[in-house]
């Protein structure tokens, strides 16, 4: 009796939460992870997705450690060389792990650390997808379109414990820079602080920064699992947040009235789009990180606690922003451009 082809995909790009879900539509695929250990370079932190798929045994990861170019690079020319020097290491480990496992197909899901393995699938006549999450398209992206990759235009793939979380409000704060935490938010959220947690509870994310803060009404966790970012992210009150394209949508999703502080150098003002999108839903309060101070901070809270019922009306209109259904259209493009 003849036995059914394996059905192989590497997943690979800086965009780990939204490669996680449609990883998730992929249980009859074998799936290979080409990612980064570390959440950035020349840090030790061990990368979310390098820390998560270690629990799922069925999908492999594989780590490759490459550079990019640096927007900043005068600023610190030192780290921008060393990381200039990473990426033939990058594109080496690359042919290696395509020579070795033999994939169908690759998907992308943006981001420096996919460039190499898409060239280098490109060379070796592996087919490409890639997905595009921004309203920019970023820099790699732009690169990974010049190897044939077919561009799959679909919303922000939505995690399974954001589609299945069920929203509440309580007196609670979640402050979020994204995995790897915000440095000029964490600094002005504890400056905040002391009049915060007189009428709040406050949950914050804060990767590796620590500020040594202790009080019962302040929780500071370095690094969340996908259910503890949504459970924190559907009873929160109010939500602090950067506006990268996956929070934005969650945030949309489950309708939670926030305070957005763009990344001011992310490619092409593309956090800043973000955000002002959602905020014409009526949603969100956009603060620019050069007015981000205590003050600014709280006079956006008081604004969002004062007018709540009537973000919360926003909340409808802002959901259409956010597609439920992105993991599953990206999951049937993989399979049907395999069949």
């Amino acid at each position: 009796m003849a036995t059914k082809p394996i059905k192989r995909v590497f997943i690979t790009g800086g965009h780990y939460t939204p490669a996680k879900a449609v990883i998730d539509e992929l249980s009859d695929w074998e799936v290979f992870y080409v990612g980064r250990k570390f959440s950035m370079e020349d840090s030790q932190a061990l990368a979310l997705e390098y820390q998560e798929l270690a629990k799922f045994p069925g999908i492999k990861f594989l780590e490759i450690t490459t550079g990019r170019l640096q927007r900043r690079f005068f600023v610190n020319m030192a780290q921008s060389i060393r990381s200039l020097l990473k990426i033939p290491v990058g594109f080496v480990q690359s042919f290696w792990w395509l020579i070795r496992f033999q994939p169908n197909l690759v998907l992308s899901f943006g981001g420096y650390v996919a460039v190499p393995v898409v060239v280098c699938a490109w060379i070796l006549d592996v087919p490409v997808l890639t997905h595009e999450q921004t309203k920019v398209v970023g820099l790699a992206n732009r690169i990974i379109r010049l190897f044939g990759a077919k561009v799959l235009p679909f919303g922000v793939p939505l995690r399974q414990e954001i589609l299945s979380a069920k929203p509440t409000v309580t007196n609670t704060i979640f402050v979020t820079g994204g995995n790897q935490g915000a440095r000029a938010i964490n600094e002005v959220v504890v400056k905040a602080l002391p009049k915060l947690i007189k009428k709040y509870s406050v949950i914050h994310q804060t990767g590796e920064w620590d500020g040594g803060i202790k009080n019962k009404k302040y929780k500071a966790v370095k690094f969340m699992t996908a259910a503890e970012m949504a459970a924190n992210l559907a009873r929160a009150k109010i939500v602090i947040s950067r506006s990268g394209a996956n929070i934005c949508d969650e945030i949309a999703f489950l309708g939670k009235p926030s305070i957005l502080i763009p990344l001011p150098w992310s490619g092409g003002g593309e956090q800043e789009q973000n955000a002002l999108a959602l905020a014409k839903s009526g949603l969100v309060e956009v603060l620019k990180q050069e007015d981000l101070d205590s003050e600014s901070l709280l006079k956006a809270v008081s604004k969002i606690e004062d007018n709540y019922k009537s973000f919360l009306a926003a909340a409808v209109k802002a959901r259409e922003l956010a597609d439920s259904t992105a993991a599953r259209k990206i999951a049937m493009e993989v399979k049907n451009f395999h069949d």
